[in-house]
């Protein structure tokens, strides 16, 4: 089995050779989950329309049994149930909130008139809206499943597969539970990793909804998106169900130790009495931010160098950093990649630290085996180029947050 993006699949199918009905599994990420349901019946025939009906109920990703990848089980670490209703909550308060910011930004008030104005809005939002108290119904269903599944277990990546409609959602889940992951691991208490679990979960809820789906975002865009992680922290702090640390870990996860990073300023330290410097669960989102952003366009590995080794103690705190490669698998099974010789394989085995059993599905001439076979990739030789399915449009504007040297480092060492 093999996950494949939705645009891909009438060409995908084509490749694989399947018959005019085709007798193919199309479900959803979720189709080895608990509940097994499927959207498409296994031997429907593929139309136009089917792909369609599929887009407008949000689906990105397709689970097809290809020949030569169905020995390769392919787990979905989250349930999708779960994973949409979270989506769903997101969206909706970035739908309604996002407005009232611009429309108080179109006002050019003062920061202090403009930060008082938006908190009584956000204020009277999340004590109204019944969304609320369902969310944070979710969040505490959400803790108990990384208590229950993840605490033992090694964090990995939910989908490579990554449209723009999707980012905010799966970068939100991911940053979640590999920070609650870290927290783990450094020891901290109970209520310590709740905080930044929930934390990176909302610090994506300031921005503008349709902000990923732009060709190209105007200076005034990308200026109003770097105040996301304020708008994120002031909709936590005043939601009455959170923890003001909750804020802290929304509001540093675009800042490093160096100071860099955004916001700039920090004026709202004088809202919420913050302590100066960047507290722990900021350096923690920090790390976790980075990190699931960058990998979904660079090889895992080379982000995980990148954090824990090369820029550790520069741009990052480095006992966490440090604890990154313990409490991450860079590659989960199923992950779909591009090796440097042109081969498009899919991660069979991922058990070493230092190398990868793949399946290749298209040599470099393009062509699909007739047989399986597979290939070991160790990663001291260079030989992944990075994910084998890129949005090469939401490549350029996520990474455009993100440090120079380590893009300049990523793309030089390709």
């Amino acid at each position: 089995m093999r996950y494949i993006p939705l645009e891909k699949l009438p060409y995908e199918l084509l490749r694989i050779r399947v018959p005019v009905t085709p007798a193919v599994d199309i479900g959803r990420t979720n189709v080895y989950s608990s509940n097994y349901q499927t959207i498409l019946s296994s031997r429907a025939v593929i139309r136009k329309s089917h792909i369609d009906k599929l887009r407008t109920m949000g689906v990105n990703q397709v689970c097809v049994n290809d020949p030569l990848t169905d020995d390769i089980k392919v787990h979905n670490p989250v349930d999708d149930n779960m994973a949409d209703q979270f989506g769903y909550f997101i969206d909706s308060i970035r739908k309604k909130l996002f407005p009232i910011y611009y429309e108080l930004h179109e006002k050019r008030y003062t920061r202090a008139t403009f930060n008082l104005r938006y908190r009584t809005h956000a204020h009277s939002f999340v004590c109204s809206d019944s969304r609320i108290p369902r969310l944070n119904q979710l969040l505490n269903d959400m803790f108990e499943t990384f208590q229950f599944d993840f605490r033992k277990e090694k964090i990995s990546h939910f989908t490579n597969i990554i449209v723009g409609n999707d980012y905010v959602r799966f970068h939100g889940l991911f940053c979640g539970f590999l920070a609650a992951k870290l927290m783990v691991e450094s020891g901290a208490t109970q209520d310590q990793i709740r905080n930044v679990f929930v934390g990176t979960l909302l610090q994506d809820i300031g921005i503008d909804p349709e902000y990923y789906t732009l060709k190209k975002p105007t200076h005034e865009e990308e200026r109003i998106f770097k105040e996301h992680p304020r708008l994120a922290c002031m909709i936590i702090n005043e939601t009455p169900l959170f923890n003001p640390l909750m804020g802290i870990t929304a509001l540093n996860h675009h800042r490093y130790i160096n100071r860099s990073g955004f916001p700039r300023s920090m004026h709202i330290k004088k809202i919420y009495n913050y302590e100066k410097g960047m507290h722990d669960h900021g350096k923690i989102a920090s790390i976790v931010n980075t990190y699931a952003a960058l990998s979904i366009f660079y090889p895992p590995h080379k982000v995980l160098e990148c954090i824990s080794y090369i820029f550790s103690n520069f741009l990052f705190a480095q006992p966490y950093a440090l604890l990154l490669p313990s409490v991450l698998n860079p590659y989960p099974v199923g992950y779909a990649l591009e090796l440097t010789s042109g081969e498009k394989v899919i991660v069979k085995e991922n058990e070493h630290f230092d190398k990868l059993v793949v399946r290749i599905i298209y040599d470099a001439a393009g062509k699909r085996p007739k047989d399986k076979k597979d290939l070991t990739v160790y990663f001291h030789q260079n030989t992944v180029k990075g994910p084998w399915y890129l949005d090469e449009k939401l490549q350029k504007i996520v990474t455009s947050h993100y440090p120079l040297i380590i893009l300049s480092y990523l793309n030089h060492n390709m």
